[in-house]
């Protein structure tokens, strides 16, 4: 008797993954492992807001075109290490007679006209500081001056011609306008809150009828920032934020506390944004609307290390945070290739809620400037570009070079951990030449892209059990969408 059997093959299934869009963007809040592919594990220097990966701002030297001037600017000696808009008017010319100030590594402040033809700094007489400081636009005696403060220096005030130093303020941190009086934080006396005398910011005589202190003796910290803010003024602490009721008489004044953090409160980070106050802690970023937080951006912030040395300020309806981020791929980035101490700039747009993450700069400080109708953020860092100040521009640019855009997958195994997988095809439409990174288990295979309007198909055949994909451009304008991935599945 014979038996017939038959071969048993195995069954292929074909499927078709496919990217509906971008707008997922990075996560750090799920583990890489069971991410899903629409997500991002890394997602830098690309605009992701509408979907697909487009150009996003770009880097480069504040010059001439910039400012609307005949010249570039010469700058003193030295690094910039901060700079401010000292916002004057000129009642005799009756002109706008702004100043752009710059701090510099030699412990002087300098100015130059953003309204004239010049553009070499003048040092402003008696104005060194032994650290960073403060700045203050303020209306005092019916002249516009420049208050400067630092933890360890005198009060400074510039006119625009002559600068002078107060004795009897305190060494301030932090300072605001409130009512017309100055209320500030100072060094040394970690937990008292000064404010000067009504209508005069530079006197600090003590007494009920001027000025005086308050002291916050609790377990909220340090005092960190003060901001008026809402009819309040409101005081950002170590470990919670309190709030100060403070009008014209100094006896009436009131403070209650709103809120308590489990993580501590980045100083530098505390930036005043519309109708909310937005500002970093160990435990995260959060938005204070006055009575209660919120947590934001909660699927990117634990990359965040050190937040220490980040600092943020608010431009444009968007929140930058300058800060050290960890992208945990073993790549150097721009700034990463030497040595730096920040490597990553984070745009957050307050309305829309979408951000881009931009890899590679290393801002030590930034600088809103207005010029006329036109408003730049302008910075200033580390390394060989320190020594002028830069601007955020359009155009994916690092200075002289073109900026590494990077959109890259989760490491995965597609929730098909038992099956065998083999990718027989990627199609992909990238308007311009762009680089497909595919690692198979641990392996690289990289496909270049000439780039054009329609469709490109790429066919790897690649066995694999996890895959992760990136797709790389260092071309402008980029413009990448609607990723698919043909793969043949087995037991």
């Amino acid at each position: 008797m014979i038996y017939l059997s038959r071969l048993k093959t195995p069954r292929v299934r074909k499927t078709i993954l496919q990217f509906a869009d971008f707008l997922g963007g990075a996560r750090r809040d799920i583990d890489a492992n069971i991410l899903p592919i629409k997500y991002a594990f890394n997602a830098y220097n690309f605009d992701i807001s509408d979907g697909a990966l487009k150009d996003g701002l770009g880097i480069e030297r504040l010059d001439k075109k910039h400012l609307n001037k005949q010249n570039d600017l010469v700058y003193p000696e030295g690094k910039v290490l901060k700079a401010w808009q000292y916002y004057r008017y000129d009642f005799d010319d009756q002109r706008r007679d702004d100043k752009l100030v710059v701090y510099m590594s030699d412990g002087y402040l300098y100015y130059v006209g953003l309204f004239d033809d010049s553009f070499i700094f003048e040092q402003i007489p008696n104005s060194y500081f032994v650290s960073p400081p403060n700045f203050l636009n303020y209306r005092l005696n019916s002249q516009d001056v420049l208050i400067a403060t630092s933890p360890e220096d005198e009060m400074l005030v510039f006119d625009g011609t002559e600068a002078y130093r107060v004795p009897d303020a305190p060494k301030i941190t932090s300072m605001s306008i409130h009512y017309e009086r100055l209320f500030a934080t100072s060094a040394g006396e970690s937990n008292q809150i000064w404010f000067s005398k009504e209508l005069d910011p530079i006197n600090w005589d003590i007494n009920l009828e001027s000025a005086g202190f308050i002291e916050m003796n609790d377990q909220r910290g340090a005092l960190l920032e003060v901001m008026s803010f809402l009819d309040y003024v409101y005081v950002f602490r170590e470990f919670g934020i309190s709030r100060i009721s403070a009008y014209a008489d100094q006896t009436q004044f009131f403070v209650s506390h709103l809120f308590t953090s489990s993580g501590r409160i980045a100083k530098n980070t505390v930036a005043l944004c519309g109708d909310r106050v937005i500002f970093l802690t160990s435990s995260g970023l959060y938005a204070f609307d006055g009575l209660q937080t919120h947590k934001i951006l909660s699927e990117i912030t634990d990359a965040i290390l050190d937040i220490d040395s980040a600092h943020a300020v608010f431009y444009n309806g968007k929140y930058y945070l300058a800060c050290k981020f960890d992208f945990s791929d073993n790549k150097k980035i721009h700034c990463e290739t030497g040595d730096y101490v920040l490597n990553a700039v984070i745009e957050y747009d307050i309305i829309k809620k979408t951000y881009v993450i931009y890899r590679g700069i290393d801002a030590l400080d930034f600088c809103p400037l207005k010029i006329g109708s036109k408003e730049l953020l302008c910075l200033t860092v580390r390394g060989e570009q320190g020594a002028f100040l830069s601007a955020l521009c359009e155009g994916a640019r690092y200075y002289q070079e073109n900026l590494k855009k990077v959109w890259q997958s989760p490491y995965s195994d597609l929730g098909l951990a038992n099956y065998k997988k083999i990718l027989k095809a990627l199609y992909i439409t990238s308007h311009s030449p762009c680089e497909i990174v595919v690692n198979a288990d641990g392996r690289e295979y990289k496909y270049s892209i000439v780039g054009s309007k329609g469709i490109t198909k790429i066919a790897p055949k690649i066995r694999f059990e996890k895959i992760s994909l990136s797709f790389e451009c260092e071309h402008s304008p980029s413009y990448i969408t609607r990723p698919m991935l043909e793969l043949d599945i087995t037991r």
